[in-house]
């Protein structure tokens, strides 16, 4: 039966099977929650103020220009053009988003924050 290869341990980098190493979880590495979308700013206002912008910027602005050709794309969601950071001026003002289709807002988040957000 074949094993799974091992990879490198979220903390220190030791060799694992999956995640964080004994040490590390011994430490509480590994027990930090996400915060919930509402915490993260991404409640029941952003998701009415999202939509009625994409209501009015329904095409996708294209990441990194050129992406589409000469394909139209309708845009899926709303990304902020520089990231806010928990600034909330910098959140919720509108010249500060624009209208992308799901792939280019991933490669967007990959371009600026790394493989996965990291």
């Amino acid at each position: 039966m074949p094993f799974a290869a091992k990879v490198q341990c979220k903390g220190c980098g030791k060799p694992v099977v999956s995640g964080y190493c004994a040490a590390c979880r011994a430490q509480g590495k590994g027990s930090e929650r996400r915060p919930s979308s509402n915490t993260r700013l991404y409640g029941y206002r952003w998701q009415r103020e999202s939509k009625l912008f994409l209501l009015d910027h329904p095409l996708c602005v294209e990441y990194p220009k050129g992406t589409h050709g000469q394909v139209v794309v309708l845009a899926e969601c709303v990304d902020h053009v520089i990231p806010h950071k928990g600034n909330l001026r910098l959140f919720w003002d509108k010249r500060n988003w624009q209208p992308l289709c799901i792939p280019c807002n991933s490669r967007k988040a990959v371009a600026e924050e790394g493989a996965l957000g990291r």
